[in-house]
Order: structure tokens, then C-alpha cells, then sequence
């Protein structure tokens, strides 16, 4: 089988890796790999290690901790996970690691993708038994799969923060996870400590109002950046993960996590469950279906929940009702054993503190649910996570 791929981010790269006995080539428009930086690299080491891409070389922080903030009043909620069971890769250093050296064409920028098979660049039009988008979360090419996303836009970077306070890392290994309306009313910030007094430190809001949110930030917590990066942040989306003989992979899926923005592993896994099919069958359309059956039993039902939750919140209502939500748990200090699984670590909330539950029925009232229809697909999302 021939498959062409639009993209060598981390994804694609494993893709190419596991991907055997087929003529596979991806093609990326930057000159070589690690680049736009964008990320910032935080999986669970016990994913990592599951899908094969844990190498002691790339980890640049370990992490135990997660504190989720209200930085308006200082509530928060504490999550406490297996001694250094976080870990922050390094992004180019990930995609460095995954690449054998062959089946990427550099300088390579796909225009446009087709059902049929076919990548279009610069050259024409070049068809494929198998075409694959694995541009990442900018959803270009993967509007011929029926994709549409909802987006924020994120600036973080690596620097010096001298801050303090309840909203500032109480250790190295701590996450501090920011809700607060003065920095963003739309989405959270994050400072994640690298050592030596240094953060990886974000924000993420509207587009036309982010620089600003990034200023007051910057100014809060006396953060002093070396370098800064950043790109869309995908908050919901929709559309199909293979139709015809074209198939998307990573952030180009639109199952990232919503609730955090990560998606390495994820899009990782992705690659893998193609990969599987890609290498178990020889027609090319029957392996794309059932790759998009697996993926979808996998995280699908779950992460299209997160993404339901994520645009309700952040894009339709904003974060007013995540500090109210903070305020009626703060104080608890939960353990949880995965990072990547926030329904368990809302369930040993609610566990905890079943007067949560009231709160929400409170807040449903005040909330923007849209149309009939997205309530309905709410409920579905729902239903179906919870009996998977």
C-alpha cells in the first residue's frame, strides 16, 4: 500500500515507525522536525512508557503534584499522584527520537487533502491507497474530513518567575493550574517548574485579547521569558475521523484533551490503533474504518464528553462557574493514580465532597447550554463515558 502523510509532528513520525511492509512518506513544510514549538509536553510516565516513547533523554521535569486554583480568592483543590508519575518531554526531543531518519520530505507544505486519497502540494496533486492528516490543531486539511474546531489561542514560554503566594508552585514537582478572570476570563494559566527558579509558564484566551492576558501575567507573577511559542488550542470540535480513503491522526482528530490541551498521548495512541489496522489489512478503505471503530472505542466517547464540557465552559460561559466549582472543593487534597484520566479524579472529588453535586444543580440554571441539540449531545457523551 502506498500512504502519504501531511505533517511529521510526533504522531506521523510513530506512524512512519510502526507502520510495516507498506511505502509510507510524510511530508512537512518546515525545514526540519520539532518546529512550530507549541507544546508543552506534559503526559503521565506510565502512558509514555505503554505506547513506547518514554527515553530518559527527552524528560525535563517530573512532577507529583497537581494544584487547581482559584487565583481570585486563593481555593484550591489538590491532586497527589504517584512520586514523579508526571513528566514534561521534550517536544522536538520526542519527535528527534521517533524518527529513523527515513520517509519524510522536508520543505514539503500540503495545500489540501481528498477523500479520494490524494495530498496536493506545491508539485500537484499526488495520490495515495491511503492519505492521512497529521497536521496537528490547526485544522486546515482536516476540513475535507467534515472537521470543525472551536479555538483559544495560547502564548507560553520558558523563563525566571520570582512570584509567590497561594497561586504560585509550592515545590518543583508541583503544577500550578491557574483559573482567574484578571488573567483570562476564558480559559486557565499554568507555571510548571523546570528547576533553578525557572517555569514553564502559559496562557491561553481569545485570540484578540491574549497579549494582554499574557502582560498581566507576566506582571503578577514577575515572570521574565527567554524564549516564547504558542498556537491554537482546540476547545471542541466535530467532524469524522476517516472517511473514504483519507484519515486523520493526533490533534487533527479533534480528540485532544479538551480539559487540558494535551494530546501527545493521545495522538500517539491514535497512530498506533491506524498503524494496526494499516498492517492487518490489505484494503486500504475497510483498514481506515476500522481504525476509526477502534480509536473511537477507545478515548472517543470520553474526549468527545471533555469536548462538550470544554466549549459549554470555556467558549459559551467562560470560567465563572469553574471558580464557584472551586470554591465549594477547596481545601481537598485527593490521590489519584493517572494524570491522563480526569474522570476518575472528579469522581474521588465527588466521592469526597457529594455537596459538589448541588453546586453544579445550581449553576445549571445560570448556564448557557446552547441549543436543545448540544444538550442532547451532552447527555449522549455522557452516558456513553460513563458506561465505557
Amino acid at each position: 500500500m502506498r500512504i502519504g502523510v501531511a505533517g511529521a509532528g510526533p504522531s506521523s513520525l510513530y506512524l512512519l515507525r510502526i507502520t510495516k511492509n507498506h511505502d509510507i512518506t510524510a511530508f512537512e513544510e518546515d525545514p526540519k522536525l520539532g518546529l512550530p514549538r507549541h507544546c508543552t509536553g506534559l503526559v503521565s510516565i506510565n502512558g509514555a512508557i505503554g505506547l513506547g516513547i518514554y527515553r530518559r533523554e527527552i524528560v525535563i521535569g517530573r512532577y507529583s503534584r497537581v494544584r487547581i486554583i482559584n487565583g481570585e480568592d486563593g481555593a484550591a483543590v489538590e491532586f497527589r499522584l504517584p512520586r514523579h508519575s508526571i513528566i514534561m518531554l521534550d517536544r522536538p526531543g520526542l519527535e528527534e527520537s521517533l524518527y529513523e531518519g527515513v520517509g519524510v520530505e522536508f520543505g514539503r507544505r500540503v495545500k489540501e487533502a481528498t477523500r479520494g486519497g490524494s495530498l496536493i502540494d506545491g508539485e500537484g496533486a499526488h495520490g495515495f491507497d491511503a492519505a492521512i492528516i497529521g497536521e496537528g490543531a490547526r485544522g486546515r486539511l482536516s476540513r475535507a474530513l467534515g472537521m470543525r474546531g472551536e479555538y483559544l489561542f495560547g502564548i507560553q514560554g520558558d523563563g525566571r518567575g520570582r512570584g509567590s503566594g497561594d497561586a504560585f508552585p509550592s515545590s518543583t514537582d508541583e503544577i500550578a493550574v491557574i483559573f482567574d478572570r484578571r488573567i483570562s476570563p476564558s480559559y486557565f494559566s499554568w507555571l510548571v517548574p523546570l528547576g533553578e527558579g525557572e517555569y514553564r509558564a502559559g496562557v491561553v484566551d481569545e485570540p484578540g485579547r491574549v497579549a494582554s492576558s499574557l502582560n498581566y501575567f507576566m506582571k503578577r507573577f514577575n515572570i521574565h521569558y527567554r524564549r516564547k511559542f504558542g498556537g491554537n488550542v482546540m476547545v471542541s470540535s466535530s467532524g469524522y475521523i476517516a472517511a473514504g480513503r483519507l484519515a486523520a491522526i493526533g490533534d487533527s482528530t479533534g480528540l485532544n484533551k479538551a480539559l487540558t490541551g494535551g494530546g501527545i498521548l493521545t495522538g500517539v495512541l491514535s497512530a498506533r490503533l491506524l498503524g494496526e489496522a494499516l498492517n492487518s489489512a490489505q484494503d486500504p478503505a475497510s483498514a481506515l474504518r476500522a481504525y476509526a471503530k477502534a480509536l473511537y472505542s477507545a478515548i472517543g466517547g470520553t474526549l468527545k464528553l471533555y469536548s462538550t464540557v470544554a466549549s459549554l465552559l470555556y467558549l459559551r460561559n467562560g470560567i465563572e462557574a469553574v471558580l464557584e466549582v472551586l470554591d465549594s472543593v477547596g481545601g481537598l487534597s485527593i490521590e489519584v493514580d493517572d494524570y491522563d484520566n480526569h474522570a476518575k479524579a472528579v469522581a474521588a472529588i465527588l466521592r469526597r465532597r457529594p455537596s459538589l453535586i448541588l453546586t453544579l444543580l445550581r449553576l445549571l440554571p445560570r448556564l448557557d447550554l446552547g441549543p436543545p441539540t448540544d444538550a442532547v449531545k451532552l447527555l449522549l457523551n455522557a452516558a456513553y463515558a460513563v458506561n465505557n
